[in-house]
């Protein structure tokens, strides 16, 4: 279950607030951690997050990854920084939040792994997509490959 803060409280009934979306990619050793936000001015940003959450995991279908997903993290990548970095196995944690006048503040759902990525756009227009599954994705995956036996 989700907590807010008094303050992301206070600052979600107001007329005007700012948005704020925390992605952090972490590699499956820990050494490499990768994190972008909807608030960063420097490159490579992210750009947009799409996601689905449900009680036994959220899906999606896109025509990029053979099975369902949980989330679409879309990263501008103007100078191709990041052509070279492969994210696959990488967890990645989305936080949803709001700015408030004691920073940002955001909170996290379920654990996701990175499955698919794929770079699109022209020079200067670079855009990496990475195709994030849950648990419950990955294990609807394994167990649907199973073939049980009586």
């Amino acid at each position: 279950m989700r907590t807010l803060t008094s303050e992301a409280t206070a600052a979600q009934k107001t007329n005007s607030y700012t948005p704020y979306v925390r992605v952090n990619f972490r590699s499956r050793s820990g050494a490499t951690t990768r994190t972008y936000t909807n608030s960063s001015a420097s490159t490579p940003h992210l750009l947009s997050v799409k996601q689905v959450e449900g009680r036994m995991g959220g899906n999606m279908t896109t025509d990029k990854v053979p099975f369902p997903i949980s989330a679409i993290v879309r990263i501008w990548d103007p100078e191709a920084d990041l052509a070279d970095v492969s994210f696959i196995g990488y967890r990645c944690d989305i936080g949803w939040g709001i700015n408030t006048t004691t920073g940002d503040e955001y909170s996290e759902g379920e654990p996701l792994f990175v499955v698919q990525q794929s770079e699109t756009g022209t020079t200067g227009q670079v855009f990496l997509d990475l195709y994030c599954a849950s648990l419950w994705d990955m294990c609807l995956i394994i167990w649907g490959a199973q073939s049980v036996s009586d």
